[in-house]
Order: structure tokens, then C-alpha cells, then sequence
């Protein structure tokens, strides 16, 4: 199993160090060993030479009873002999063992040499896991020296575009809280100020004019960037029904105000949702339309637009699979 913390780690490498230790000692007590073992057999091959050329002459000499003493000598040295194989055996058996604990040190060297390998690339991944902590504490406290700033610059921003979207509504005014909270706020005449009554109207326009501030401040901070080291850009602004439940008197006023804040702009809109309120502040922006012609797979009455003259089908029945598709006009 391969470690996965600093104190495993540590457990594994000294494990595996004790490990080392013992097989290296016993490497090196083997050898010593044999070279006993042999010393051993040698001096028996020698003395099996001896016994066995006096054990030839006897034989030839003596063959009685009364040479009793004589045999007795020549079942010693066959006793001799069978030690000497036996030490034999035990010589081969030692030098088999040695070579499986050679075999077994290079395998846990190279498994020490691993360990150690891998205990140097976690201390290289602490030391950057340290490094991120410090860089993650460094921006922690510049993000709680500059969000006062930015949140005072994003009311202000929304307080502009607030204004201008409802006309002649001097007394309302939005105001954002320590943990931005976003609240539309109204002077009473005897001094004091109320939250606004929230409405659908309401959060809209909020929303729209939090929408543009975020735009004007990112603007803001790439050209200061740009002297720089800059990231991000300049990209589309694409808005899902901004006008959905605005008044009418209001449509106008926030169509006006979306071109000044982006160089591109995206709106989807539902039918009922566009009027002349937003056609005409519009119209000199507009570059490309398109509508979205759906086809069902049940009967179900047409539904039809017109837009700049001509009549566009909506929704329409067609056999075969629902679908809809997106069409220029």
C-alpha cells in the first residue's frame, strides 16, 4: 500500500531502513561462514586422502580377525566421509541462501530508493501546499482591504443608473450593506428613510442597474490593467428578459441605458415582452434578429409576430418530431 501522509511515509522508510540493516549484517556474516565451511571440507578432503590410502595399504595387508582394530579405523573414516558430504550439503545449502539475501537486499534497496524518492516529492508538495496557504492568507486580507472600496464604487455606480432608469423618483435610492445586501431605500418627507416595497418591477430594475455597475467597474479595472499584467476582456452581454416585468414607462429608459455599458449585446425576449417603448431606443443598435420557430408534434393553433412590416410564424403544428429552430429575420 503506498503511503499517503508525511507520518506514513516516515513508518515506511524506517521500516524498511531496519529491514536493510538486518539483511545487510547478515550479508556479511554469510561470507565469513563459507569461507569456514570450506576451509572445513578442504582439511576433510585432505584427511579422506590420507585415511584412504592407509585404508588401502591395510586392506591389502591385513584381512583377519586379528586386524579388528583396523577395520574399526576404516568405519571411522567412512563415518568421516558421511560428515564431509553432509557439510557438503549444508556448504551448497549456504550458498544458495546467501544468494537469495543478495537478491532480497538489491530488491529493498531499490524499494528504499523508491520511498525515499517519493518522501522527497511529498516534502516538494508540502512546500508548495505551504506556499498556496500563505498566497491563499495574502489575498484573504487584500480581498477584505479592497471589497469596501469596490462595494462603495458599486453603489454609487448603481445609484447613477438607478436614477436614470426611474425618472423622477428623487427620493428613491439603493443602498448596499456591509454583506452586500442590496436594498432600494425611500426618504420620507419628515427626514427618515423606509425600504422600498419590493415589487417585480423593483428587483428588475435593481438587477439590470447591479448588472451594468459590475460591467463599468470590470471596464474600469482592464484599462488599469492593461499597463500591466491584464486577464479577461471585453466579452458580449447577453440579458434573458430584462423587461419582463418593468412598466412600460420604465422599458425606455432601461433600453437606453444598455448600449452605453457593452459593445455587444445579446437580448432574448418573449413577444408580449417587446414594444415600441424598446423598439425605438434600440433601432439604431440593432444588427442582426432572430426569432425561434417552433414546430409541434400535436395540433395547436398558430401563433404569429409581426416585426418591421412582415409577419413571422411562431409556433406552428408539423408532423413529425417536435423541434424548434432559430431563424433569421
Amino acid at each position: 500500500m503506498v503511503p499517503t501522509s508525511k507520518e506514513e511515509y516516515d513508518d515506511a522508510f524506517a521500516s524498511i531502513g531496519n529491514a536493510a540493516a538486518g539483511l545487510l549484517e547478515a550479508h556479511e556474516r554469510y561470507p565469513e561462514e563459507l569461507r569456514k565451511l570450506c576451509e572445513l571440507k578442504s582439511q576433510y578432503n585432505n584427511r579422506i586422502r590420507e585415511l584412504d590410502e592407509a585404508i588401502e595399504e591395510i586392506t591389502k595387508k591385513y584381512d583377519g580377525k586379528e586386524f579388528e582394530g583396523e577395520r574399526e579405523l576404516i568405519e571411522k573414516d567412512k563415518k568421516a566421509g558421511a560428515e564431509i558430504k553432509s557439510c557438503s550439503e549444508q556448504l551448497i545449502r549456504l550458498r544458495t541462501q546467501l544468494e537469495d539475501i543478495e537478491k532480497h537486499i538489491d530488491e529493498k534497496g531499490k524499494e528504499l530508493e523508491e520511498i525515499k524518492s517519493q518522501n522527497d516529492e511529498y516534502k516538494i508538495r508540502l512546500k508548495r501546499l505551504q506556499k498556496c496557504e500563505e498566497a491563499g492568507r495574502f489575498l484573504k486580507e487584500l480581498y477584505g482591504a479592497l471589497v469596501y472600496k469596490d462595494r462603495d464604487s458599486l453603489c454609487t455606480k448603481m445609484n447613477n443608473i438607478f436614477s436614470d432608469i426611474i425618472e423622477n423618483r428623487e427620493d428613491a435610492f439603493v443602498e448596499i450593506n456591509n454583506d452586500f445586501e442590496i436594498t432600494v431605500k425611500v426618504r420620507t418627507k419628515d427626514g427618515g428613510v423606509k425600504p422600498l416595497p419590493r415589487t417585480g418591477a423593483e428587483s428588475q430594475i435593481t438587477c439590470v442597474s447591479f448588472i451594468l455597475s459590475v460591467i463599468e467597474i470590470a471596464k474600469e479595472n482592464l484599462k488599469v490593467a492593461q499597463k500591466g499584467y491584464a486577464r479577461g476582456g471585453e466579452f458580449p452581454l447577453v440579458l434573458d428578459s430584462p423587461f419582463g416585468t418593468i412598466d412600460p414607462e420604465f422599458r425606455s429608459n432601461v433600453a437606453k441605458s444598455l448600449p452605453k455599458f457593452c459593445n455587444q449585446l445579446v437580448i432574448l425576449v418573449a413577444t408580449q415582452q417587446w414594444d415600441n417603448n424598446i423598439e425605438e431606443p434600440l433601432s439604431d443598435f440593432i444588427g442582426l434578429r432572430y426569432y425561434f420557430h417552433r414546430f409541434t408534434e400535436k395540433k395547436t393553433p398558430i401563433i404569429e409576430q409581426r416585426i418591421k412590416g412582415r409577419t413571422y410564424r411562431l409556433v406552428e403544428y408539423k408532423e413529425g418530431r417536435a423541434r424548434t429552430e432559430i431563424e433569421k429575420i
